[in-house]
């Protein structure tokens, strides 16, 4: 965990299980909004080049991610993902 101004934060990817995302038109735009209202994400970006990976810097206590909005993620990324907490 690390501070964040004055809140606690972590991080974490959500790990394509096919190798690369395959979001459609906006389809990215839409998982970040959804990740920065409902994790809360502080900051949300891809890695890699095709992208395989989510980071998302989150406030609180390290946590898991919700399954609806796993679920929510998976539909516009077009793959299975996996949470991988980073330290």
């Amino acid at each position: 965990m690390r501070r964040y101004g004055r809140l606690v934060t972590y991080e974490f990817d959500l790990v394509a299980d096919s190798g690369e995302l395959r979001f459609g038109e906006n389809g990215f735009e839409r998982a970040r909004f959804l990740l920065s209202e409902f994790q809360p994400a502080v900051r949300v970006s891809l890695v890699g080049i095709p992208p395989a990976r989510i980071r998302i810097l989150a406030n609180g206590c390290a946590a898991e991610i919700a399954p609806g909005l796993l679920a929510d993620v998976e539909a516009l990324a077009g793959t299975q993902l996996r949470y991988e907490l980073l330290e």
